[in-house]
């Protein structure tokens, strides 16, 4: 049984990761997703994890701590600024992979034939089972998932692992 994470700790969580420091000497590093260059114009985030764990009462690994902070990226790239759905998307990937891009531990034979998945050919269950942070699952989704990253998820669906392609 997976332990239930209420939605309230994962907004508190989504919180303390990513509030606004408002101070430009808290960036570090270069322009990547784990750092954000210092031309941004936009207010900086905590970008170290010794930052993250001091405001909060718990730790998160090393990999934990990139994913939260891929997505918390992603997020401010592409998301809409409603706090409730990033709560939601946190939840979602700390219930389905604990922050962690992973695959499916099932053989995915079970999405064989699923015609709601996109999965029409056979092996397509197997070969498109879960991956990733929200567990991606199917040919279609696969398919609308390369769309979205450029990446070619249908011929090498090991890349959802990937942990900035999960992210995205």
């Amino acid at each position: 049984m997976i332990p239930y994470v209420p939605l309230f700790l994962v907004s508190v969580l989504a919180f303390f990761l990513f509030k606004k420091t408002g101070k430009s000497d808290d960036r570090v590093g270069d322009a990547s997703p784990l750092s954000p260059s210092s031309t941004d114009s936009a207010a900086t985030y905590p970008s170290s994890s010794s930052q993250i764990t001091k405001n909060i009462p718990w730790g998160l690994d090393s990999t934990q701590f990139d994913g939260v902070g891929l997505l918390g990226y992603w997020w401010n790239e592409l998301g809409d600024g409603e706090p409730r759905k990033f709560a939601y998307i946190l939840a979602t990937c700390k219930h389905e992979s604990n922050f962690k891009p992973i695959e499916e531990y099932a053989s995915g034979e079970a999405y064989e034939g699923r015609e709601d998945l996109g999965n029409t050919q056979t092996g397509d269950g197997v070969k498109y089972k879960g991956r990733g942070y929200v567990q991606i699952t199917g040919r279609a989704n696969y398919t609308k998932y390369s769309s979205l990253t450029g990446k070619d998820l249908i011929n090498n669906p090991s890349l959802a692992l990937d942990p900035d392609t999960a992210a995205f």
